[in-house]
Protein backbone atom coordinates (compact mmCIF):
# COMPACT_ATOMS: atom_id res chain seq x y z
CA UNK A 1 0.00 0.00 0.00
CA UNK A 2 1.34 3.43 -0.89
CA UNK A 3 2.30 5.85 1.94
CA UNK A 4 -0.66 8.17 1.34
CA UNK A 5 -3.14 5.30 1.60
CA UNK A 6 -1.37 4.07 4.74
CA UNK A 7 -1.85 7.50 6.32
CA UNK A 8 -5.53 7.62 5.37
CA UNK A 9 -6.07 4.11 6.77
CA UNK A 10 -4.25 5.00 9.99
CA UNK A 11 -6.47 8.09 10.41
CA UNK A 12 -9.66 6.10 9.79
CA UNK A 13 -8.67 3.37 12.26
CA UNK A 14 -8.38 5.99 15.00
CA UNK A 15 -11.98 7.12 14.47
CA UNK A 16 -14.98 5.81 16.34
CA UNK A 17 -17.14 3.62 14.13
CA UNK A 18 -20.05 6.05 14.55
CA UNK A 19 -17.91 8.86 13.12
CA UNK A 20 -17.13 7.10 9.83
CA UNK A 21 -18.61 8.59 6.68
CA UNK A 22 -19.44 6.59 3.54
CA UNK A 23 -16.02 7.28 2.00
CA UNK A 24 -14.26 6.03 5.15
CA UNK A 25 -16.33 2.86 5.10
CA UNK A 26 -15.62 2.23 1.42
CA UNK A 27 -11.91 2.79 2.04
CA UNK A 28 -11.97 0.25 4.90
CA UNK A 29 -13.83 -2.31 2.81
CA UNK A 30 -11.31 -1.97 0.00
CA UNK A 31 -8.38 -2.42 2.37
CA UNK A 32 -9.80 -4.98 4.77
CA UNK A 33 -6.86 -7.30 4.12
CA UNK A 34 -4.53 -4.75 5.76
CA UNK A 35 -6.41 -4.73 9.09
CA UNK A 36 -5.41 -6.71 12.14
CA UNK A 37 -7.99 -9.11 13.60
CA UNK A 38 -8.69 -6.57 16.38
CA UNK A 39 -9.28 -3.80 13.85
CA UNK A 40 -11.55 -6.06 11.82
CA UNK A 41 -13.52 -6.74 14.97
CA UNK A 42 -13.82 -3.03 15.74
CA UNK A 43 -15.22 -2.31 12.27
CA UNK A 44 -17.12 -5.57 11.83
CA UNK A 45 -20.43 -3.85 11.15
CA UNK A 46 -18.85 -1.88 8.28
CA UNK A 47 -18.05 -5.13 6.50
CA UNK A 48 -21.51 -6.54 7.10
CA UNK A 49 -23.24 -3.61 5.41
CA UNK A 50 -24.35 -4.13 1.85
CA UNK A 51 -22.17 -2.72 -0.92
CA UNK A 52 -25.09 -2.10 -3.22
CA UNK A 53 -28.28 -1.67 -1.27
CA UNK A 54 -30.38 -1.51 -4.44
CA UNK A 55 -29.04 -4.79 -5.83
CA UNK A 56 -28.91 -6.44 -2.41
CA UNK A 57 -25.33 -7.61 -2.93
CA UNK A 58 -23.29 -8.22 0.22
CA UNK A 59 -19.61 -7.27 0.28
CA UNK A 60 -17.23 -10.04 -0.68
CA UNK A 61 -15.58 -11.80 2.22
CA UNK A 62 -12.03 -10.66 1.53
CA UNK A 63 -10.59 -12.39 4.58
CA UNK A 64 -11.96 -15.78 3.55
CA UNK A 65 -10.67 -15.25 0.01
CA UNK A 66 -7.26 -14.18 1.34
CA UNK A 67 -6.98 -17.29 3.51
CA UNK A 68 -8.07 -19.51 0.64
CA UNK A 69 -5.42 -18.01 -1.63
CA UNK A 70 -2.78 -18.43 1.09
CA UNK A 71 -3.71 -22.09 1.35
CA UNK A 72 -3.52 -22.54 -2.44
CA UNK A 73 -0.09 -20.90 -2.51
CA UNK A 74 1.16 -23.17 0.26
CA UNK A 75 -0.18 -26.26 -1.52
CA UNK A 76 1.62 -25.20 -4.70
CA UNK A 77 4.83 -24.50 -2.81
CA UNK A 78 4.73 -20.78 -3.58
CA UNK A 79 6.45 -18.70 -0.92
CA UNK A 80 4.35 -15.67 0.00
CA UNK A 81 5.94 -12.62 1.58
CA UNK A 82 4.62 -11.72 5.01
CA UNK A 83 2.03 -8.96 4.72
CA UNK A 84 1.25 -9.70 1.06
CA UNK A 85 -2.02 -8.12 -0.02
CA UNK A 86 -4.98 -9.96 -1.47
CA UNK A 87 -4.10 -8.55 -4.87
CA UNK A 88 -0.50 -9.78 -4.49
CA UNK A 89 -1.74 -13.30 -3.76
CA UNK A 90 -4.10 -13.24 -6.72
CA UNK A 91 -1.23 -12.19 -8.99
CA UNK A 92 1.08 -14.92 -7.64
CA UNK A 93 -1.48 -17.62 -8.31
CA UNK A 94 -2.23 -16.62 -11.91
Amino acid sequence: MDPQSQKVLADIILKDINDLNDDDKAFLRARRAYLTPDQEGKFHSVFEQKYDALAGNPPPDRLALYRSLQKQAKERGIKVARGASLEDLQELLK
